[in-house]
């Protein structure tokens, strides 16, 4: 569709005005290799993993990615404003290659941006001190429009959610050991992703859940990207769901073939926990299964 639409824009000027607005509402700014797209731009990358191979990433890409962000946020927010009201998603992975002056364009930018609902967002955190650029810079603004929130779970990610009060979907592409845990998001509505935390035995629902109070939709991974990684995450104990009063939908994703005897297993646990749940006026609770083993390549 996307490539569709930038043929139109030169093969037929004289309508360029019907459709041009179009090529805006999503930005990607993920290329590798001096413009070849990457699998991030797929609408599986929200529900399944990252994508982004960051060992490709070499000075000559980065250099070129920085002056793609540079050139595309300059064109919607200061050649052409009117199309910064047309952006709805943006997709981006920020490269270490001028980062001091990258990142906090690209967070005043975002605030330029009124009807952006979905950002997707990562970086390679090896190599270069971006942390600090992180926290410092998000700290300077709210973003209330956006609604869908992609991103890794560490410390430095965690400060761009505290900058969005109003996401209700919330997908973790990747987990950090530093990890140390995440406000309360009384907005988030849906979670998936990979799971930051297990149960312990003195604390049986993991503290990222018990920051979202409102969680309607969780989505539970089961197995990896391959046979070598393939794991089943303790914290898809059924009795974790009980104090999510709100949950209407548990997803158990099958993300490898060595994943589905367990699966099976965990969704009657899971429908028997949601059974015993107190009834609650307009929800009706259900369990699904998806096997994505069958959908991705």
């Amino acid at each position: 569709m996307r490539r569709s639409l930038f043929w139109f824009n030169s093969a037929v000027p004289f309508d360029r005005h019907l459709y041009i607005h179009l090529l805006w509402e999503e930005i990607i700014l993920c290329s590798l290799h001096g413009g070849q797209r990457n699998t991030t731009t797929n609408p599986a990358w929200i529900r399944h993993a990252c994508g982004l191979d960051l060992s490709s990433y070499c000075a000559p890409c980065e250099r070129y990615l920085a002056s793609e962000i540079v050139s595309q946020l300059e064109t919607v927010t200061v050649r052409v404003p009117e199309f910064a009201t047309r952006v709805q998603t943006l997709s981006i992975f920020l490269p270490k290659y001028s980062a001091k002056t990258i990142v906090p364009e690209f967070a005043r930018c975002l605030a330029l941006l009124p009807n952006l609902t979905t950002l997707q967002f990562h970086y390679n955190s090896s190599g270069y001190a971006l942390d600090d650029d992180l926290q410092r810079v998000f700290s300077q603004y709210q973003y209330p429009n956006i609604q869908t929130l992609v991103i890794p779970c560490n410390i430095r990610s965690l400060r761009v959610l505290k900058a969005c009060p109003k996401v209700r979907h919330l997908h973790f592409t990747s987990i950090e050991r530093d990890y140390s845990g995440m406000d309360v998001c009384p907005s988030v509505e849906k979670f998936t992703g990979e799971a930051p935390e297990a149960p312990q035995p003195s604390r049986p629902v993991p503290e990222f859940l018990r920051q979202l109070p409102n969680l309607k939709y969780l989505q539970m991974k089961l197995g990896a990207s391959g046979p070598s990684s393939y794991y089943i995450n303790p914290l898809y104990r059924a009795e974790t769901l009980s104090p999510l009063r709100h949950l209407e939908v548990v997803e158990i994703a099958i993300m490898h073939p060595k994943a589905r005897k367990e699966a099976e297993a965990l969704l009657a646990s899971v429908d028997s926990v949601l059974a015993r749940m107190p009834t609650m006026s307009g929800i009706h609770r259900r369990v699904e299964l998806t096997d994505y083993t069958t959908q991705l390549d």
